[in-house]
């Protein structure tokens, strides 16, 4: 999965950080890299490390 957008709460990225964290505790494997920046960005690094998360990443700008 890619996503790309500004890291704001309105654009939704910790629903598909909440999304992956299901997808790993149902054994369904899949890679998620998200394209951005904003004020979120360390909330949502947080929140993936948090959730044991070792298939999301987070990018700047390419």
């Amino acid at each position: 999965v890619v996503a790309a957008g500004r890291f704001v709460q309105k654009k939704g990225f910790s629903v598909l950080i909440d999304a992956a964290q299901l997808l790993h505790q149902r054994g369904i494997s899949v890679q998620i890299a998200v394209y951005g920046d904003g004020p979120l960005a360390p909330a949502l690094a947080r929140q993936a490390g948090d959730a044991g998360l070792t298939n999301f990443a987070l990018h700047g700008w390419a």
